[in-house]
């Protein structure tokens, strides 16, 4: 599925960010391939790879990888890097542009098994409907809550 989606962005001129675990394997210069955790990330450093090619199974490519472990995000110490598949050319644009998805994957990640648990509700659509507006509201205040402090 990701190697389909890749091909027709990549042929398309689409802007490609896709987040991949740090257990994907990435074939190095030597043509060895490599999990991501092992390529040395360590908390407060960053890496970029050009035109490399990923997963022994299925290999496929090319296109560049950023990795990033921020020290602290909001003030949080941070327990993993990101690992980020990319047509961007540099590592700074695909971090910055990746940073504005984030926020949004973490919403949705709270709201669909996180604390508000709606993935798990089970409710019926005229009740998921009401459920969801109590959410919007408590996420609201909660980040509106976050912001102050």
């Amino acid at each position: 599925m990701l190697s389909q989606s890749w091909k027709v962005a990549s042929e398309a001129e689409f802007i490609l960010l896709f987040k991949t675990k740090k257990s994907t394997n990435v074939k190095t210069e030597e043509g060895v391939y490599q999990e991501m955790r092992g390529l040395g990330l360590s908390s407060g450093t960053q890496l970029f790879l050009n035109d490399v090619n990923i997963t022994k199974e299925q290999g496929f490519g090319p296109f560049n990888v950023a990795g990033k472990w921020k020290k602290t995000y909001r003030g949080f110490r941070t327990k993993e890097p990101w690992y980020i598949l990319t047509n961007f050319e540099y590592l700074e644009t695909a971090i910055i542009a990746y940073q504005k998805r984030f926020d949004i994957e973490e919403m949705f990640r709270d709201f669909k098994s996180g604390g508000y648990s709606l993935e798990g509700s089970q409710l019926a659509p005229q009740y998921l409907s009401k459920l969801i507006i109590v959410i919007a509201i408590a996420y609201t205040s909660a980040t509106l809550q976050g912001k102050k402090n």
